[in-house]
């Protein structure tokens, strides 16, 4: 499991800040996928390489970004809107369960080697 930037971004010690072709990439087996965002615009949702849905987003809040009905081994990729601040990630196995199903190795939004601006 793991995830990728692709695009702009300002790297901060809680946050990304999506810039101009802002994308994540995430690899992970679960079936829930949910992402803390902030700020006003848009989430474009791509699993496997087809487009889900269009999230919009509108207040500092969990998002859930995916939902694949059992767990699976996926690839996400999400498009932000310029000015979305994206801060965790949580997955899960079932709704409200408390099963978040993260690996290890898969909490924030900071990749090895990068350190905040």
């Amino acid at each position: 499991d793991g995830f990728a930037y692709s695009g702009r971004w300002r790297i901060e010690g809680e946050r990304s800040v999506a810039g101009r072709n802002a994308r994540l990439r995430l690899r992970a087996f679960t079936r829930l996928v949910h992402l803390v965002l902030s700020g006003r615009g848009t989430v474009e949702v791509l699993v496997d390489g087809r487009r889900t849905q269009v999230v919009r987003v509108t207040a500092n809040k969990l998002y859930t970004l995916a939902d694949f009905g059992k767990r699976a081994d996926r690839t996400v990729e999400l498009g932000l809107t310029p000015g979305l601040a994206a801060y965790a990630f949580t997955f899960g196995s079932e709704p409200g369960s408390g099963d978040l199903g993260v690996r290890p190795g898969v909490r924030g939004l900071r990749p090895s080697g990068v350190s905040p601006s």
